[in-house]
């Protein structure tokens, strides 16, 4: 307790010390600026020699600065001031190798420091390791460039609140149970936490991988991998210091929503948070903002109410689609006939064309060798033009003639001969282009004019990889050129054959080798729950952490069952934090929000809300990837859950529960038929 104390006084004293250091330097770049201001009124900027262009110039570094150093101090005192609260949360005292010295050192979520001394190291440096894959006996402390073998004498874990210590263990094994049970058993609000105090030894593992490698998470639900791919982010962003930043991280959300849900956690940690992302904004943009295009949710809810021919969907989410679509897409360059360029007089020949086409550029892709092939024609026959406008006007001519030499270029047309090709039609649904479909147009335009540039992204973050069909996946490894995490369960697929084989081909899909993970043990749910939807999908392979908690409940519908349903609502939020009203469909969530007192329940129905409420009513598809203290399944009905399909969607829905499932329904579907329910 005195470590703590002496603790909370050095990061009051780091507080006082930063702030009194953020309000000089805010006055003096507040002043600097005024002056910098007032220079430039008086500066005559068609006149300047140049002296006065490089005092111009040193003053606005110097300024840039100033404004940089003064973010860095506002920041430490940010970290510093949400340290007060717990500053450390476990230590490990070890002997290294060859010396009899005992070394203690405090875990935390951020480091502190005293002079030259560390009173708390982050829990990703690599002697934290040792704390998260060790158990007392022999370890070893892995850096870069060494390894450093010891011998780790104890481990204590420390539960602080509010600076208070409540309470301590010291343990031989990894991360304590009573810690783990405590952390998992609390009541959550506001979106997803970090687990920095909880990281399982196969979790840490995943965190900590070769940060060049892509790997793909195949986790169980409630196995902790979105918070693990966050914290492994996190990992990232500390190890590659000055190498990576939030800004060059990409997320690949599910939707809005999710973004939202995990929002909190790298700051948490102490970091920036990371880009954000949907897929289908990506498609929108590489295709035309004014087409209309079926978004992921709602390609879901045409599968789950049987309006989409499941065999056909099942064959273009395929990497036997795939294939066939890449293949054509390279016969559409071979369409390319040269044909002669007349402009003022001079001719480029229809064989010099076909030449640069064929031979000179044949390695690159269509858009990058219709670009060089238009630079060099320009180069070697209007270097003489210096005006920079007709160069523009010329090289604006030579492309859009390049182009013309395609046999056919407007990819909606391409891509319904591709169809018909393969025995299918193109149809749209609702009047938008369907999902699957948009992907496939969006790679042929993509083939002809070229793919978006996110080269500035340095690291990819993608969830419910299994949501992905082998085309998009195949968009995504041309987008991004990056190490990648994907995190994903294929047991929570709507068609596991295709996803399967998806998963089993990564590799050639994404053209990359890839470092493949499983996650087979759940903490999320309590016994009760895990043997409810386990009793679902058949499936007994997940290992859970058991704690216990309440029985689920079947609640037969009554006559007035809105009634009864806010009864029930009512009565799981005097005792939860965070409750969730789970539907089958995005439709059947819609009408029953409607019908509900919605003053503190909030509906989430599309990819672009977020969530402000602790109470949603939402569908089994826009849960994904989330968690509530309660969840009421709502009419879980013999007429309502009959397929394979719809016991899959049972399975998501049950599964988002933490502590308490209740399960509403007329009449129990078959899928209970195990259960003895009263």
């Amino acid at each position: 307790k005195e470590y703590l104390n002496e603790t909370i006084e050095l990061l009051k004293e780091k507080i006082f010390e930063g702030e009194e250091l953020s309000n000089n330097f805010s006055f003096k770049l507040q002043e600097s600026n005024k002056e910098y201001l007032s220079g430039m009124r008086d500066m005559n900027l068609n006149n300047m020699n140049d002296d006065t262009m490089l005092e111009l110039s040193q003053k606005q570094n110097s300024l840039s600065y100033m404004q940089e150093y003064l973010e860095k101090t506002d920041k430490e005192n940010k970290i510093y001031s949400s340290m007060l609260a717990s500053p450390y949360f476990a230590k490990i005292s070890i002997i290294p190798e060859d010396t009899n010295t005992n070394e203690d050192y405090y875990i935390g979520v951020h480091s502190l420091m005293k002079e030259n001394t560390f009173i708390i190291i982050d829990w990703r440096s690599p002697i934290s390791e040792v704390f998260y894959n060790f158990d007392v006996g022999d370890a070893y402390i892995k850096t870069d460039t060494n390894t450093f073998n010891c011998k780790l004498l104890n481990k204590r874990q420390f539960k602080i609140n509010n600076g208070e210590l409540d309470y301590y263990f010291d343990s031989s094994v990894t991360i304590n149970d009573e810690i783990l049970k405590d952390a998992l058993g609390q009541n959550k609000s506001g979106g997803l936490k970090s687990i920095v105090q909880t990281i399982q030894k196969e979790q840490n593992e995943i965190i900590r991988k070769d940060e060049y490698k892509t790997l793909l998470v195949n986790g169980v639900a409630g196995s902790g991998k979105t918070a693990i791919a966050l914290h492994r982010v996190a990992y990232l962003l500390y190890k590659l210091k000055g190498k990576l930043t939030s800004n060059e991280v990409m997320f690949l959300s599910p939707n809005e929503a999710f973004s939202n849900y995990v929002s909190t956690v790298l700051p948490e940690l102490s970091e920036d948070d990371m880009l954000k992302t949907q897929f289908d904004f990506i498609l929108k943009k590489g295709l035309n903002k004014k087409i209309q295009l079926e978004k992921k949710f709602e390609q879901n809810e045409r599968l789950v109410l049987r309006q989409a021919n499941i065999e056909e969907y099942s064959y273009k989410f395929s990497i036997q689609f795939c294939n066939k679509l890449i293949k054509f897409c390279k016969e559409i360059e071979n369409t390319f006939v040269g044909n002669d360029i007349v402009i003022n007089d001079i001719i480029i020949t229809q064989n010099d064309i076909n030449i640069m086409f064929y031979d000179t550029f044949k390695t690159l892709d269509v858009f990058t060798k219709i670009c060089y092939i238009t630079d060099k024609i320009v180069n070697d026959n209007f270097y003489f033009v210096k005006n920079k406008l007709r160069v523009k006007i010329i090289k604006q001519q030579i492309f859009s003639a390049l182009y013309s030499m395609f046999k056919e270029k407007n990819v909606f047309k391409l891509y319904s001969d591709f169809l018909e090709s393969n025995n299918l039609k193109f149809t749209l649904f609702n009047g938008k282009i369907k999902n699957e479909d948009a992907a496939a147009i969006f790679l042929i335009k993509a083939t002809l004019f070229g793919f978006p540039d996110y080269s500035h992204i340095k690291h990819l973050l993608i969830d419910e990889v299994q949501d992905y069909s082998a085309i998009q996946l195949y968009i995504i490894s041309k987008i991004f050129k990056c190490p990648k995490t994907l995190l994903g369960d294929i047991q929570q697929s709507i068609i596991s054959d295709s996803v399967n084989m998806n998963f089993n081909n990564i590799e050639k899909i994404l053209g990359e080798d890839v470092l493949r993970l499983n996650l087979t043990k759940s903490y999320r749910p309590t016994r009760q729950i895990a043997e409810l939807y386990n009793s679902v999908n058949k499936s007994n392979s997940k290992e859970v952490v058991l704690r216990d908690g309440d029985e689920p409940e079947f609640i037969l519908f009554s006559e007035n069952v809105v009634e009864q349903l806010q009864e029930r609502l009512n009565k799981l939020k005097s005792k939860y934090k965070s409750v969730a009203i789970i539907t089958k469909t995005n439709k059947q969530a819609i009408n029953l929000f409607n019908q509900l007192d919605n003053s503190e329940i909030q509906l989430i129905s599309n990819s672009f809300q977020t969530i402000k409420s602790d109470c949603v009513v939402m569908s089994a598809f826009n849960s994904k990837g989330m968690e509530f203290d309660a969840v009421i399944c709502f009419d879980v009905s013999l007429d309502n859950f009959k397929t394979e399909c719809d016991n899959k969607l049972l399975f998501i829905m049950i599964s988002r529960a933490l502590h308490k499932v209740e399960i509403m329904y007329s009449a129990l579907p078959k899928c209970f038929s195990d259960l003895n329910v009263k």
